[in-house]
């Protein structure tokens, strides 16, 4: 469970400084504005697998994280390819 809190925590503030500094976008989720949601929503979902990865490697689990984020891709992308 610690990787997904690691994985949660560390993907939401640097997907705060992507949309800051890579768009140029100022704002909260709860203040907006609308431009800066989205941004951070579209930023945030492949920050969260790579370092899902990433962090699941460094915990030597590895293979079951990759399938992880497969299904999780796969689930969410129209016929299920990914």
């Amino acid at each position: 469970w610690g990787v997904f809190a690691a994985t949660g925590s560390s993907a939401s503030r640097l997907a705060k400084h992507v949309c800051s500094d890579a768009f140029g976008l100022e704002g909260s989720l709860r203040d907006g504005p609308w431009s800066y949601r989205g941004a951070y929503a579209i930023t945030t979902l492949p920050l969260y697998t790579a370092m899902l990865v990433g962090f699941g490697t460094a915990a030597r689990r590895g293979a079951f994280f990759r399938r992880f984020a497969h299904k999780m891709w796969a689930r969410m992308l129209p016929g299920g390819a990914a």
